[in-house]
């Protein structure tokens, strides 16, 4: 097993998931030297840690090297290829079928730094700089992405995302939208594509905030990838280059689906049921999900950490008396014991299927 360097290092599962993806070696020229998996995991710590290029540790190849890697396998669709093939072994996981049939489009307006590029303003975000236009599966997996300047319009970067669909989107039938999406966008799809285009409104007696069914999916998306450091301004020059760090944040997700903030509904998605019985918590999988386990054998005596940070760890069974015993899928009962479980966030080094805590 190899020892990671930091957190956001590949594990060996992972790294397999991938290996056959990365090009081989050039049959001419200078030999290849650097190990691949070490330039994988430097552009993740750049993208995690929001760090400059030349910023890059020591523990990994020369930061002009994974540069150029970066910029090549942007061209030749590699990361968008990688990204695919983890979306749909995820959503194969969940049961779903590997081309989704329904989809939620939305845009995101984000500041640009004093590196040179394309850029534009938004006038109704007031925001200067690019913008995002993101397509998402109904588990929130991206789809497309297009980065085109701040002063695009939604309907013209729709138009320029939706020419980018590829073989995976075949499927679709169905895109949830809002108001801004309507007009003559509406009347080009339908004369285009095999999908349409369904508006998601909010009604007019309604004030401040409100959950529009649907929608909530991509917005959860931008929230996903606002995790990133690097992501949470556009750092970059090209827009493909943009483009690719969004594919390569996805991809990480993809793998990391365990480790995500909104672990009760990731997991609801994933086929995760929740046993718990007077002292004893069990969490049984999907048979399907095995293969991405490192482990098999129960965990005795874990404890768990607490999201909120400083607070210290605590034993599981400090917190199974209050959980209902005998729930069902569906009941209150049900609700009750996800809160209590989802309050707290597990880790536990060797992953495993099942948790008995005596």
């Amino acid at each position: 097993m190899t020892t990671l360097t930091y957190p956001t290092d590949l594990t060996d599962c992972q790294w397999h998931c991938i290996r056959d993806l990365i090009p081989a070696a050039k049959r001419r020229g200078r030999p290849r030297l650097l190990e691949m998996r070490q330039v994988v995991n430097a552009l993740l710590y750049l993208l995690v840690g929001g760090i400059a290029w030349r910023l890059s540790p020591r523990e990994y190849p020369p930061w002009q090297s994974v540069y150029y890697y970066f910029g090549r396998w942007r061209d030749d669709g590699t990361w968008r290829r990688i990204h695919e093939r983890l979306r749909a072994q995820v959503r194969q996981k969940a049961g779903r079928h590997k081309h989704p049939t329904a989809g939620a489009l939305d845009s995101q307006s984000v500041k640009t730094t004093q590196v040179a590029g394309v850029r534009g303003y938004d006038s109704g975000k007031q925001i200067k700089g690019r913008k995002r236009h993101l397509l998402v599966d109904t588990l929130g997996l991206v789809l497309a992405v297009a980065v085109t300047a701040a002063s695009v319009s939604d309907p013209a970067g729709a138009r320029l995302l939706f020419r980018r669909l590829s073989g995976s989107c075949k499927k679709l039938r169905r895109i949830w939208v809002d108001g801004t999406y309507r007009g003559q966008l509406l009347v080009w799809v339908v004369a285009h594509f095999q999908f349409v285009l369904t508006p998601v409104l909010r009604k007019e007696e309604q004030k401040g905030f409100v959950l529009l069914p649907h929608r909530w999916i991509v917005e959860r998306t931008f929230a996903w990838l606002c995790c990133c450091r690097r992501l949470s301004k556009d750092y970059e020059v090209l827009p493909q280059s943009s483009e690719a760090m969004i594919y390569l944040a996805m991809g990480s997700c993809c793998e990391d689906w365990r480790e995500t903030e909104n672990f009760q509904t990731v997991s609801k998605a994933l086929g995760v049921r929740y046993v718990f019985n007077k002292g004893e918590v069990f969490i049984e999988m999907n048979p399907l999900l095995l293969p991405m386990q490192p482990s098999v054998d129960a965990v005795k005596n874990c404890s768990i950490e607490p999201r909120e940070s400083g607070s210290d760890s605590t034993k599981m069974t400090d917190f199974c008396e209050s959980v209902p015993v005998g729930w069902a899928p569906g009941t209150e009962s049900e609700q009750s014991a996800l809160q209590v479980w989802n309050a707290l966030f597990w880790r536990v080094a060797d992953g495993g299927i099942t948790f008995s805590c005596n």
